[in-house]
């Protein structure tokens, strides 16, 4: 019997037939439209943390929550520094209209147009900052923030060299689309450091004036208003109520820079149009369904290199920390209407993954949109509110971002209507809409142990490894939790039938609470890591660069934590931003104690001495020990819950 049983087969055709029958994906688009016309800027958008324009959104969407029917609405406020962008404007002498620019998360009011003076340091490092004189300008710049480096280290090191601030112009990475794309980003930056976008378009004729004249500077006027204030966040739930207190919580983020059209009007769109759908089926759920419109995912901290996912995190850590026993799984949106290719992702906890490749194949896909399928990426990312609710404890997926959007369109005043793809967005409707109706029709979780225990095996350099640990103790301990991974698995399909004690269903979140404490970490650029992985890696580039000490290492340098930023900017610059992630407070911020290493080469960058590439060696040699020490209590602490489990 359990062999034969299936989760593509846990929902009726009947239930999914109606609920497609049911679904209206015009109320969806035409809410998300309207979210586009709350904004701060008038031209440009924005509807940004605390801002009056993200308070009357989030008015708007409790009335239409009420309008659905949704029960027992609950608000949640949370101080946060507000950021609302009223305007950033140039005039030149010689053009006659002015020049639109965007601002990154800062604090400036220029109280009407004040005269500047802009100097065009072009693709830039520290050295050309030291080379001109900067004191009291505005510093015109091309960055790469994906191939170069982030906003921050500029921005800072302007501002510690006495600049007014910088006009940053994208030199690919990011608002690729066109040329007249303007680009914002998160900004961890001092305060007082400032930072606007201006499109290359209108950096060429601000370069081409510069060239009449023979210099490199420009007098200009600028009018900015970009100010932070003291204010409040607030998160939004509605929820279908259900046979028992247990939660499944589907959440889209309403906080938007520009109109935020994709990123994420239609998000929420999706979230009320789903809520909507399953509203109409008329049915009584067995868990209690919670629609979650969340504040605070794109920028708003002023003192934390992990200025974003704020909402989310608040919420789980400090508003409502009791949800992690009784939410039972996640469902996030970004993005979820616009079409690259020819497949669609679904990003999800490691353990969801088993479940989830079974389940889609329930999901009707008359292959027009997406011809390939359906494919689940692992592991959940740090870049939306899903990692929040991860780490707290809770299984997650979310609408996957695709890679050329994201160079595209992403952060720019083109993620507009124009964007949007029909096709994809009845899809997602469908697909994530009976993914909650499925995860309501299963008894218990079903988590799959065993998918992240694989990768973390990949992950390990074997031969690096044993020269610390005990390999034939590691690889049993491997073997362990493989086998009692399979037996798990098989008595949690046997509960899907029969059902499972509580104290089941409380070890399994007990393990996946374990897993997701003990093998997250995080690389310097927020990328996930095992624990280990960050020495691991550093130990493999220093290595390699002691075999010629005094050559040009520079990519083995960018390769070891965040030298890079050592290597290009200035000392002052690189320990700013160090200490904004090792001086944490604790229990204040969700990347605390994830960034594993630190390998700082600032006196190598200065000497090329082999001795000081030999004392980092020792040092990473000393904390890659202590992480695998700890990964083998880990593993055997795993094995011994999995134990306990199938005990049950």
């Amino acid at each position: 019997m359990i062999k034969d049983f299936t989760f593509k087969s846990i929902l009726s055709d009947e239930l999914i037939r109606t609920y497609v029958n049911n679904i209206d994906v015009s109320y969806a688009y035409n809410l998300a439209v309207e979210l586009t016309k709350f904004r701060s800027n008038e031209v440009l958008g924005f509807r940004t943390v605390g801002s009056d324009a993200e308070h009357d959104t989030c008015d708007y969407l409790e009335n239409e929550m009420k309008s659905l029917g949704l029960e027992n609405i609950e608000t949640y406020d949370y101080p946060i520094p507000s950021w609302t962008f009223k305007h950033a404007k140039m005039r030149v002498s010689g053009l006659e209209s002015h020049i639109e620019l965007s601002a990154y998360p800062c604090h400036y009011d220029s109280e009407g147009y004040e005269p500047a003076v802009l100097i065009d340091l072009g693709k830039s490092d520290k050295q050309a900052f030291l080379n001109n004189d900067i004191t009291g300008k505005w510093i015109l710049l091309d960055v790469n923030q994906r191939d170069d480096w982030w906003i921050n280290f500029p921005a800072t090191e302007a501002y510690f060299r006495g600049a007014k601030g910088i006009l940053l112009v994208q030199d690919g990475g990011y608002a690729g689309i066109s040329d007249e794309a303007l680009n914002v980003q998160n900004t961890s930056i001092p305060d007082g450091a400032v930072a606007l976008s201006i499109s290359r378009k209108d950096a060429q004729l601000i370069r081409s004036m510069m060239r009449e004249k023979s210099s490199s500077e420009l007098k200009v006027e600028l009018d900015v208003c970009s100010l932070f204030e003291a204010s409040y966040a607030r998160n939004l739930f509605g929820s279908i109520i259900g046979e028992s207190d247990e939660v499944i919580l589907m959440t889209a983020h309403y906080d938007a820079y520009f109109e935020g059209f994709q990123d994420n009007s239609v998000a929420v769109g999706l979230m009320m149009g789903i809520a909507k759908a399953i509203k109409k089926l008329g049915i009584t759920p067995k868990r209690t369904l919670k629609f979650g419109a969340l504040s605070a995912e794109e920028w708003a901290k002023t003192d934390s290199r992990y200025d974003w996912l704020v909402g989310s995190h608040t919420q789980m850590s400090e508003l409502t920390p009791e949800w992690k026993d009784t939410v039972f799984a996640n469902i996030n949106f970004e993005l979820p209407a616009m079409l690259e290719d020819g497949c669609d992702w679904i990003r999800s906890s490691y353990e969801l993954k088993k479940f989830l490749e079974d389940f889609v194949q329930c999901v009707p896909n008359d292959r027009k949109v997406y011809p390939e399928g359906i494919k689940v990426l692992t592991p959940i990312e740090t870049w939306s509110d899903d990692f929040a609710f991860e780490i707290a404890g809770i299984p997650s997926v979310v609408s996957a971002l695709k890679p050329e959007f994201s160079k595209s369109h992403y952060h720019s005043q083109l993620d507009d209507i124009s964007t949007y793809h029909e096709g994809a967005f009845h899809f997602h409707h469908v697909l994530y809409g009976l993914l909650m109706l499925g995860y309501d029709a299963l008894s218990i979780q079903a988590y799959d142990y065993s998918e992240r225990i694989c990768e973390m095996d990949r992950k390990l350099d074997r031969n690096l490894a044993g020269n610390f640990i005990d390999m034939k103790r590691y690889d049993c301990l491997i073997d362990n939790i493989q086998e009692n991974s399979k037996v798990y698995w098989d008595k949690m399909l046997s509960y899907q039938i029969n059902e499972a004690s509580n104290e089941f269903v409380t070890l399994q979140k007990k393990l996946f609470k374990l897993m997701v404490d003990t093998l997250i970490s995080l690389s310097w650029d927020d990328e996930i890591l095992f624990p280990f992985e960050g020495n691991q890696n550093n130990i493999r580039a220093l290595k390699e660069m002691l075999q010629n000490p005094l050559a040009d290492n520079s990519k083995l340098i960018s390769r070891i934590d965040n030298n890079h930023i050592a290597l290009h900017w200035s000392k002052d610059t690189f320990n700013f931003h160090t200490n904004d992630v090792m001086g944490q407070e604790i229990n204040r911020r969700w990347g605390e104690g994830r960034i594993r290493s630190h390998c700082s080469l600032l006196s190598y960058i200065d000497e090329r001495s082999e001795l000081t590439l030999n004392k980092a060696l020792i040092k990473e040699y000393c904390h890659y020990e202590k992480e695998l020490v700890s990964l083998l209590k880990t593993l055997r602490a795993i094995n011994n819950l999995l134990l306990e489990i199938n005990s049950q």
